[in-house]
């Protein structure tokens, strides 16, 4: 028995055979992302559903010496999350890490995997008449994961910030798959750096995060474009949520 036959049987004798995918016709949807113009070839894909198979995935990974590529919500467009052609990596969907573990209304924290979709996790925000303010088009299927992996902006970062700024914790799976926690809800942070920020943006080709810890904001009752007086020589234009104002400018109208 090969070393990568060897693997997948582990796999399915530790996880079940549900969450590990063998047959081609069951890889299908793993194989390419949004853009659809490349198509990966993997050993296996495995679908972990806590922290602790997670973690046991990437240790016997290291063990049998396999690459292992981490799969989100298939938003890319850049093959980023898609495997070799080779049939050499496994790939490590994080579909099934998708519980929200925690909601604190009155510290507007949250907990959730990194499986959760973006859409999932701003319905429940608002469940509690807050707001999780990253809004993109792939809200709708891209996962906080990746979000978090590409520091994803979207329509409202310039109130709120990145994704970095909006993540006061992490739970990681390290390469040798030792776990990280570092997760905690104290927004004040005064370290020079903080360990988390060095997983937020970093693409995760080293390290897996099943679970970020996620700030969040009370939901505006009001959004307005207000239209006020100026000077006949300077043009105000100003996008306003309430209570705050988002962005301003000034200029002199053209001639």
């Amino acid at each position: 028995m090969s070393d990568d036959t060897s693997l997948l049987a582990i796999l399915e004798q530790r996880l079940g055979e549900r969450p590990v995918l063998r047959d081609p016709a069951d890889q299908a949807r793993y194989l390419s992302d949004w853009a659809g113009d490349r198509l990966g070839m993997p050993l296996a894909v495995v679908r972990p559903a806590s922290t602790a198979e997670l973690a046991e995935v990437v240790t016997l990974c290291r063990e049998h010496g396999v690459a292992m590529t981490p799969q989100g919500g298939h938003s890319g467009l850049v093959a980023g999350a898609l495997p070799a052609s080779d049939g050499r990596e496994l790939v490590i969907s994080l579909e099934r890490l998708n519980r929200i573990r925690d909601i604190d209304p009155v510290n507007f924290t949250m907990t959730v995997d990194a499986g959760c979709i973006l859409e999932t996790v701003k319905q429940a925000a608002a469940e509690h008449d807050c707001d999780f303010p990253v809004s993109l088009g792939a809200q709708g299927s891209c996962q906080i994961g990746g979000n978090i992996a590409t520091n994803a902006g979207g329509l409202n970062v310039l109130r709120h910030g990145m994704m970095r700024q909006l993540v006061l914790g992490l739970e990681v799976v390290l390469p040798d798959g030792r776990v990280w926690n570092g997760l905690h809800a104290l927004h004040k942070e005064t370290a020079a750096s903080t360990s988390s920020s060095c997983f937020s943006a970093a693409r995760a080709p080293w390290a897996s995060c099943p679970a970020p810890y996620s700030s969040w904001s009370r939901r505006p009752n009001k959004a307005a474009p207000p239209c006020w007086g100026c000077p006949p020589w300077r043009r105000l234009s100003i996008s306003m949520s309430w209570p705050g104002v988002a962005a301003a400018t000034c200029s002199r109208p053209s001639n």
